[in-house]
């Protein structure tokens, strides 16, 4: 290898190093200002809702694009819930509302995939309280609240089954496999 090789080599090396530096400055600078988003925004939306309502704010960006994911808890509706119920019983609340803010908030694909994780995710939290496993209305009912209509939550629901990650145990309810 001649000295020149060896030289160029070296800098690219050197080249490379520099590149990898801008893009962490890049990395960090780009989680500093998703942090002031999420806190900005959280600090306005508390200051305009209900003191009951607690705000989440998360900030999240890819190669897709940018986005804020807001989620409202109502402490309120909780503590009445958990009056109702009462000490012996826990309440939690899994499906905040949620409110997805940006330029292309999903594209088709992802929106497919979300919806199908989503209903996913209601018919596990709600199987357990049943024998005979979720209810299909209450999936239906609970995908609903975060923004499905009716048509949309019976073909996820038929896309899982398709796919084997959900099941009939029997007539109108589902479990997870």
């Amino acid at each position: 290898m001649s000295d020149d090789d060896s030289h160029s080599a070296v800098e690219l090396v050197e080249e490379a190093a520099d590149h990898l530096q801008t893009s962490s400055e890049h990395e960090r600078r780009a989680k500093e200002l998703s942090y002031q988003a999420e806190e900005e925004l959280e600090a306005t939306l508390a200051e305009e809702l209900p003191d009951s309502v607690k705000v989440n704010v998360d900030a999240e960006a890819d190669r897709e694009g940018a986005r804020l994911v807001v989620s409202l808890y109502d402490d309120a509706t909780m503590e009445t819930v958990s009056d109702v119920v009462g000490d012996d019983v826990g309440v939690g609340s899994p499906h905040p509302q949620q409110f997805i803010i940006g330029d292309d908030i999903v594209g088709e694909e992802s929106s497919q995939r979300e919806r199908i994780q989503n209903v996913k995710e209601i018919i596990a939290d709600i199987e357990d309280r049943f024998d005979a496993g979720a209810p299909v209305q209450q999936v239906i009912r609970d995908a609903r609240r975060i923004g499905m209509d009716k048509s949309e939550a019976k073909h996820e629901i038929d896309k899982l089954k398709q796919k084997g990650e959900v099941y009939e145990p029997r007539t109108d309810y589902l479990r997870t496999t």
